[in-house]
């Protein structure tokens, strides 16, 4: 698998149009996420998921940084020293948690009707995260729609384009999800980036698009 990022923070006119007919070519769902506005039946639950998952990253990526040698430790984490990666890592996650937990506090009173009045523009259904796919903090709704040239023209035009804006809803952070149910391509309107993972075969299809990027 391939790992590559923008190299630039403007994707616009026909460029876009070429990277986001490629997103459409390789995709079922496109999702969007936007700040999510209504009561959360279950919230200590997603808060507890969502802590576990972070001290699982924290395992995982501590078992590889003790794998990594000096080069590779500073293409990944830009230090010279494991203890240093370690101790950055670790504050790292005790931030984030520590931001987690700040959610228990949260009341909403809206009803949110996102599901229902965007039925006919092809969502198909609605995850409620802490943080979007390319955005920390903050809990999202991240709308599951049907890939299509239509959803995607103000990308077509602008990839960082932001807000997204359709059937009285304003969306951000898109991202494109393929048919074995891989988020393979995230997009952080606000940092105006994009991440992208591909197979060698897709990569050398991707690179025929002459699109300025960088290898991670």
């Amino acid at each position: 698998m391939i790992h590559i990022a923008n190299a630039t923070d403007s994707i616009r006119g026909d460029t876009a149009k070429k990277l986001i007919d490629f997103c459409l070519n390789n995709s079922k769902y496109m999702i969007l996420a936007r700040k999510h506005r209504e009561e959360i039946p279950d919230l200590d639950t997603l808060i507890d998921s969502a802590i576990a998952k972070e001290r699982q990253y924290l395992r995982e990526y501590t078992v590889k940084i003790e794998k990594m040698d000096d080069c590779e430790l500073r293409h990944e984490t830009g230090l010279r020293s494991k203890n240093a990666a370690l101790k950055q890592i670790n504050e790292s996650t005790r931030e984030r948690i520590r931001m987690i937990e700040e959610y228990r506090r949260l009341k909403y009173e809206e009803r949110d009707r996102v599901v229902e009045d965007l039925t006919a523009y092809g969502i198909v259904k609605k995850l409620i995260t802490i943080g979007s796919l390319a955005t920390f903090p903050g809990i999202f709704d991240l709308c599951y729609f049907k890939a299509s040239e239509d959803l995607t023209r103000p990308l077509a035009e602008d990839v960082f384009s932001y807000p997204i804006s359709f059937g009285g809803y304003d969306f951000e952070d898109a991202a494109f999800e393929d048919v074995q149910g891989k988020v393979w391509m995230t997009i952080c309107s606000h940092k105006r980036s994009f991440d992208m993972r591909l197979t060698d075969e897709k990569y050398k299809i991707f690179e025929n698009l002459r699109i300025c990027h960088t290898m991670i």
